[in-house]
């Protein structure tokens, strides 16, 4: 079985970064990664504006029209997709190549096939990465290209080096092959066809002698905004057209390793495809294996939806998704596939191919169209960051193997740290000593300046770059940054602050989430600030529990033993808000565990979720307890 290649893995890097001896990927950072859309004031060109628009790691520094147009606003042609963006389409003229080549990391060429196999090999010339909607560079072969568009290719010794960037379907890249810089994006006719009917060729499903039959409907917007009386709304009547001749039949073809029948048909709506793919299984295939081929080919692939009803066109419009329906009858397999032509058959693919080629999260720029997984907030002090594990040669440390095991999982966390041992022994430098009152540090005003380097920027840095050395972007901010929640100040500690009850901050839950949903890892050290804005320490448990009431998230606090230990010296597992309030009292549970469980109760309490203590030594364990499998002491509620 071919395997299809999964974008979403955690542990994938740049194309451009493993490929070896290639400083594309460097060049395009440097730039930062500015990009300019060609074709801007077509249908895909202002869709592509609107994706990288939202997308908050590209710039657009340039937007080019026809050379015969006008300079217009993007927001007069598209207001829809453009809101108050003051981004101007200007016409293209050569006189615009060597700023956009010097600056721009890549460019999108959403244009006519002649015009983009000329720019796009003076783009590659200069080192800039190149996404073509068009269909100039999709055949290998300079003979079956001419075939097809019916022009000779003027650069035709490119041909071979382009990626094919059908999302779903990468092949696996050589590391130490050159990396491209020329990237083709498929047709959406293409698109609909291949993802559909893919998961049935690559397994040896179908039966050999039988051609696969697909007809598929397009919207108008698929012939572009030029004008033509044949697309006009009013005049389009469903017909087909390109009748075993259109031009995608050679790339779908290409695609499946299959000769196939493509009927093309114009509906009268705006956009979308809905692709019927009808086809014969081989004798002895059964509906399970048919089922399972595409449960397993699109298991991983967050724009494809398997769905249980024939999908509709209004289902997929304005969406990056294609839906796809199976249903077998004996040999009989008929495969319906709907996206929008505009988006995952054009510009949402090109904004899905530049995220995984400069290995961004490949829903950047998509926002609203996923629900983002609720994150845990992970608190972690003790033993864990003492000195010895923080150091950067230290791969071994406990530190290190809980990061790689939390990057494997893929689950997202928000990471709240307290840092003690930092504290002790900036203080001892300096000659200064502070005490502890039930497990609480006593933060004096002249010690304020210590602790706060100690814990924002010593211990926070160096766990951003523990963190960084583990595959997260990580950013380091600190309770007061917003603030993320406000303090009471807990006088008899001194410069000591406690989560109010009306800490919440709606600026520091939009901070917080500003970096979830654009795949950063927050790294929050214990530094608050008090209601009347002054700085306070606060201990990392109470930090962690103000973290996870703003998110609304499981708290789990991280501790040097792996649960709560009763009266016999047993772990305790999952208690109650009535029996944890009872423990809470009890002596044998004193010092930081009395905190912590103090600091379990109030975000149970007053966030209304589960909230556990558990080890950090067993990450298998932690792991475990992120996905599902409960781990250490664990407060339900009543």
């Amino acid at each position: 079985m071919i395997e299809p290649f999964h974008t979403s893995s955690s542990d994938s890097k740049s194309p451009l970064e493993t490929a070896e001896g290639n400083s594309a990927c460097n060049t395009a950072r440097e730039k930062g990664l500015q990009v300019a859309v060609f074709g801007a004031s077509g249908y895909s060109g202002c869709e592509l504006l609107a994706l990288l628009n939202k997308n908050a790691y590209f710039d657009i520094r340039f937007a080019f029209s026809s050379e015969r147009s006008a300079s217009q606003l993007w927001s007069s042609l598209a207001p829809e997709l453009a809101g108050t963006s003051e981004l101007m389409i200007h016409p293209w003229n050569d006189s615009y190549f060597e700023e956009v080549a010097s600056c721009c990391s890549a460019v999108f060429l959403a244009l006519p096939h002649e015009a983009s196999a000329y720019l796009a090999a003076k783009f590659v010339s200069e080192g800039v990465a190149v996404f073509d909607l068009s269909g100039a560079y999709r055949f290998a072969s300079a003979s079956e290209f001419s075939d097809t568009y019916k022009f000779a290719h003027p650069h035709p010794e490119l041909l071979a080096s382009s990626q094919y960037m059908l999302m779903e379907w990468l092949p696996v890249q050589d590391g130490h092959a050159a990396a491209p810089l020329l990237f083709s994006i498929p047709g959406c006719y293409p698109t609909a066809a291949t993802l559909g009917l893919k998961p049935l060729t690559v397994n040896g499903l179908l039966l050999a002698e039988h051609t696969p039959v697909i007809t598929a409907v397009s919207g108008v917007s698929g012939a572009g905004r030029g004008l033509n009386a044949h697309t006009q709304f009013c005049e389009v009547s469903f017909q087909a057209y390109g009748v075993l001749n259109h031009r995608h039949t050679p790339e779908i073809i290409n695609n499946l390793q299959q000769d196939v029948v493509f009927t093309p048909q114009l509906g009268n709506y705006k956009r979308g495809i809905v692709a019927t793919c009808v086809a014969q299984l081989s004798p002895n295939v059964a509906a399970d294996s048919v089922h399972k081929a595409f449960s397993d080919a699109y298991a991983n692939q967050p724009f494809v939806r398997l769905v249980s009803s024939p999908p509709a066109v209004d289902h997929v419009a304005n969406t990056p998704f294609c839906d796809i329906y199976v249903k077998v009858e004996g040999q009989k397999v008929v495969v319906i596939s709907a996206l929008d032509n505009l988006l995952k058959g054009a510009a949402g693919q090109a904004m899905h191919a530049a995220n995984h080629i400069f290995g961004l999260p490949i829903t950047a720029g998509f926002q609203g169209f996923f629900s983002r997984a609720k994150p845990h907030v992970i608190k972690v002090g003790g033993a864990l960051l003492e000195n010895g594990n923080l150091l950067e040669q230290n791969l071994d440390s406990p530190l290190n193997k809980l990061l790689i095991a939390l990057r494997r999982s893929q689950q997202p966390f928000v990471l709240v740290h307290g840092g003690g041992s930092a504290v002790d022994s900036m203080l001892h430098k300096a000659g200064l000593t502070s005490k502890k009152v039930n497990g609480q540090r006593v933060s004096a005003p002249e010690h304020m300046d210590i602790i706060v380097g100690a814990l924002a920027g010593t211990t926070n840095k160096k766990l951003v770059q523990a963190a960084h050395q583990n595959g997260f972007s990580a950013v380091g901010i600190s309770l007061a940054d917003g603030p993320l929640w406000a303090m009471n100040k807990n006088a008899e500690l001194g410069m000591v602050g406690q989560p109010a009850l009306s800490g919440f901050s709606a600026p520091g839950k939009a901070l917080l989430n500003t970096l979830l949903e654009n795949g950063f890892t927050p790294i929050i050290s214990s530094i608050g600030l008090t209601v009347d804005s002054q700085l306070c320490n606060v201990n990392a448990d109470y930090a962690a529990a103000a973290i996870a009431m703003a998110l609304d998230a499981d708290l789990l606090l991280l501790s040097d033993v792996p649960a709560i230990l009763d009266a016999q010296q047993q772990e305790i597992g999952e208690i109650t808000l009535t029996v944890a309030k009872e423990l809470a009292s009890e002596n044998f549970v004193k010092g930081g565990m009395k905190v912590k469980l103090e600091a379990a109760i109030f975000t149970s309490e007053f966030s209304r979720r589960t909230t556990a203590i558990a080890g950090w030594a067993d990450s298998a364990a932690v792991i475990a307890h992120l996905q599902g499998l409960p781990q250490g002491t664990r407060i339900v509620l009543d």
